[in-house]
């Protein structure tokens, strides 16, 4: 959307709605058969996908100085993800421990391009508000070891960028 000159407004929507049919397995409980028990996994929820995603953002580019000045910002947001399916079926009492709640990330970036060199200059920030999340976990308390361990997402980050178009 173009509401005005120079300013560009956009949006995203996504929804998933995945689910198993059926999914027969063999599994092993933690303290139990070594060999593995007939197990459905059909409840679980599919890993690393979240049921919406959405984003906005919006866009200003002003001439300046015989180029063009720019500001983003984008918003970009994630419902809850579970990391390991199997660990609702085995030990669904662990399941909160891998499942990453629902998060938002905030980036920014400022830019200006000369008209007549193809020189661009800007500088960017990502994750702005320095959300703490994580991008998976890996539970291991189902294999015997007894733990669960997560992945940290990276924390806000920046940096400049210096650029050329011919």
């Amino acid at each position: 959307m173009r509401p005005v000159d120079g300013l560009r407004l956009s949006g995203t929507l996504g929804i998933t709605d995945a689910k198993y049919k059926r999914f027969p397995a063999v599994c092993v409980f933690p303290g139990g058969p070594a060999a593995g028990t007939p197990c459905d996994r059909s409840g679980e929820p599919f890993e690393q996908i979240p049921k919406t995603t959405w984003s906005v953002s919006g866009e200003y580019r002003h001439p300046v100085g015989g180029g063009d000045a720019a500001i983003r910002l984008d918003y970009n947001h994630v419902s809850k993800v579970a990391s390991q399916g199997i660990t609702y079926t085995q030990t669904p009492n662990l399941a909160p421990l891998v499942t990453q709640p629902g998060y938002g990330l905030l980036n920014g970036r400022v830019s200006w391009s000369m008209h007549d060199s193809g020189v661009e200059i800007a500088v960017w920030a990502r994750n702005l508000t320095d959300k703490r999340y994580y991008m998976g976990f890996l539970d291991f308390v189902n294999s015997g070891l007894g733990f669960i361990e997560g992945q940290p997402a990276q924390p806000r980050t920046w940096g400049a960028e210096l650029g050329f178009r011919f």
